[in-house]
């Protein structure tokens, strides 16, 4: 399982000192469900659409938006090592269909030469950049949505258990 770094280990980090003070106010080590549900939303949101420095942008719309930082920062390892490649490959299958455009003639296979580079990149970016837009998208509204739905199912399971003890007890005495 994930575990986050404790919360003065996460205040002292050099690339997020920059927000400053902003960064101790308690409303961002919040676990509400809409705190959460937008962290999660922002992270898998920022995961998914930027290759590199997902987490100061995951945090610094979390300081905008005041969601839990932990979770925004934690939730963009959606993209890691082992998941780049297929989600990019998904990404790029999704892009190409949406815009019904050919594969481009050699997109599995980098090409040599600098103008070759460019070329490659251009043909292969647009369906893949599309593709990862709609994952971004679907994912931070899908995942939004489905932790206030759970959390808010759980709450009201944890209030109806409550009542029946309460009632329970009521009937002994």
């Amino acid at each position: 399982m994930f575990k986050l770094p404790p919360k003065e280990q996460i205040l002292e980090n050099k690339w997020l000192k920059w927000i400053g003070p902003k960064l101790h106010h308690p409303e961002f080590w919040v676990w509400s469900r809409r705190n959460v549900a937008t962290g999660v939303a922002l992270g898998l949101f920022f995961g998914f659409m930027i290759p590199l420095g997902q987490i100061p942008l995951a945090v610094a719309c979390g300081v905008m938006l005041r969601a839990n930082l932990p979770v925004s920062a934690a939730s963009t390892f959606v993209t890691n090592p082992f998941t780049f490649p297929p989600i990019y490959y998904a990404a790029y299958e999704v892009g190409s269909y949406v815009l019904r455009s050919e594969h481009a003639e050699g997109a599995y296979m980098t090409p040599a030469g600098a103008a070759g580079w460019l070329e490659w990149a251009l043909g292969v970016g647009k369906p893949t950049f599309l593709g990862l837009a709609i994952f971004a998208i679907t994912a931070s509204s899908l995942s939004y949505f489905l932790v206030r739905t759970v959390w808010g199912f759980k709450t009201r399971l944890q209030w109806i258990n409550r009542s029946k003890k309460r009632l329970a007890k009521a009937k002994k005495v």
